[in-house]
């Protein structure tokens, strides 16, 4: 079969580059090219060689959901079934995030004072992070203090004397020449002394420019470059990470909010169980001395009208009233144990402590279940707020109202208990017939063993719960 070339169409001729001409016609401008090249390359070098290493630290934090919750005594609170799991991921990242916890980690590592050095042009400067060879000594309270940032520019000379120039902003406020190392720097902020360090050397000339910033500026800056996210929702670990130059730094610093996290942590949960120690002990002093009169008032009782063993006396008049005297021990247990309670909320010096305590009621522990989780929120607030914190105003309305709520469930408690108290009296009182061949002293001898299985079961109860406290684990 024969083919043919069909011509091309206008817009395919338009279309068609002719790229001998193209060179032909930029060929003699190679050099402008050439130029170009060497320009952007250099460039590139450049750059690479002055620009600073960024090295992006991380790290990752578990948060363990134990049974101390947010201190040494919430086991007691939580044994009661007052409190949740412990303290959510999502309260630890407040934490993480406070600028409260970078300010103490500017304070450790001594980040309130920078040491930059310059170099040659074809070098960066350098920042010395523990590696400077000299330093500026001042009192650790003046970086509470400082409102703005003091520099102090140290030039050194082959020998290692030092000229020290000290500046607040443009001002000059002293200066030293060719002084010999250690030496003090004399400023209406204070001496500053200014001495060599491990790191120093001799040989060279060096120019160092040290600068002074207020703790609070610092943990401010550090608290904006912390990125605190949450590792994974199905998870409790939490992500940290920070980009910095000197990667020493960057992993000290990490390290260091990790410790100081730790060790805030640590102290709550002492406070804590030095203030339930102190709750138990109170209510069992109160009860032994109840539990020692109802053993007196026994003896006398017994003594006065001869009697021997009321339990051997009457043991078949009072079989059917044991079941109702076991649950009126225990409703009178639990009446007291909310009245305790009451009495503790009631106290305005426990505005905003813990209710450490059980109570056999669905209603009272609810109420004070979301009290105490209130509580916890405050109590992880409180540690990052600063001054008029919006957020802590908002909490402490709630608590206010919560508070009320709290009262309300446990005089609600208080009025069931009285109410199946009634009940089982009654019952009690049906019974009463069987015991009509029993001696008014042998009854009134009962009443008595009553109150005392009350405050001994109170006081049994007491002591399991302070061996728990002590031998909760804190660590």
């Amino acid at each position: 079969m024969a083919k043919f070339n069909t011509p091309p169409t206008a817009q395919q001729e338009e279309q068609i580059i002719d790229f001998g001409a193209f060179v032909r016609k930029y060929k003699r401008y190679w050099w402008l090219f050439l130029l170009s090249l060497i320009a952007c390359m250099s460039l590139a070098f450049l750059y690479l060689k002055f620009a600073q290493r960024i090295y992006n630290v991380k790290s990752v934090v578990l948060v363990a959901q134990d049974d101390n919750g947010a201190g040494a005594g919430a086991s007691l609170l939580k044994s009661m079934k007052l409190m949740g799991q412990g303290s959510k991921v999502d309260d630890e990242m407040i934490v993480f995030s406070s600028q409260e916890l970078c300010t103490q980690v500017v304070k450790e590592l001594k980040l309130n004072r920078t040491y930059l050095e310059e170099k040659a042009w074809y070098k960066p400067d350098r920042d010395h992070y523990n590696s400077s060879p000299v330093e500026v000594i001042a009192p650790e309270e003046m970086f509470d203090t400082l409102t703005s940032v003091l520099k102090f520019k140290i030039d050194l000379d082959k020998e290692g004397r030092a000229s020290i120039k000290a500046t607040k902003g443009k001002k000059v406020m002293a200066e030293l020449k060719n002084a010999t190392l250690p030496t003090t720097v004399k400023t209406p902020y204070g001496v500053f002394a200014v001495q060599a360090t491990d790191h120093f050397t001799t040989g060279k000339p060096r120019h160092i420019t040290a600068s002074l910033y207020s703790n609070q500026l610092k943990g401010e800056q550090l608290n904006r470059r912390i990125k605190v996210k949450l590792a994974n929702k199905k998870s409790n670990g939490i992500n940290l990470s920070i980009t910095e130059n000197n990667k020493s730094r960057g992993i000290d610093v990490l390290n260091t909010l990790m410790d100081l996290y730790n060790e805030r942590g640590q102290l709550e949960k002492d406070e804590q169980a030095v203030n339930t120690a102190k709750f138990i002990d109170e209510r069992l002093a109160i009860i032994y001395k109840g539990l020692t009169g109802s053993e007196a008032d026994i003896e006398a009782y017994k003594r006065a009208h001869k009697i021997v063993d009321p339990e051997l006396q009457v043991k078949s008049a009072v079989a059917k009233q044991e079941i109702t005297d076991r649950a009126i021990v225990k409703l009178e247990t639990n009446r007291q144990l909310l009245g305790m309670v009451k009495d503790f909320v009631s106290n305005p010096a426990n505005k905003h402590s813990y209710i450490p305590f059980e109570v056999d009621s669905s209603a009272a522990s609810a109420s004070i279940k979301a009290y105490n989780t209130l509580l916890a929120k405050r109590m992880e607030l409180e540690q990052s707020a600063q001054g008029e914190n919006l957020a802590l105003k908002q909490l402490d309305q709630q608590i206010d109202a919560m508070h009320g709520n709290v009262l309300q469930g446990i005089n609600s408690s208080i009025r069931g208990v009285e109410l199946q108290l009634n009940k089982i009296r009654g019952e009690a009182n049906a019974t009463a017939g069987d015991l009509s061949k029993v001696p008014t002293e042998e009854r009134e001898a009962r009443e008595l063993l009553r109150q005392q299985g009350i405050q001994n079961t109170l006081y049994t109860f007491l002591l399991e719960k302070r061996e728990e406290n002590a031998s909760a684990p804190t660590g």
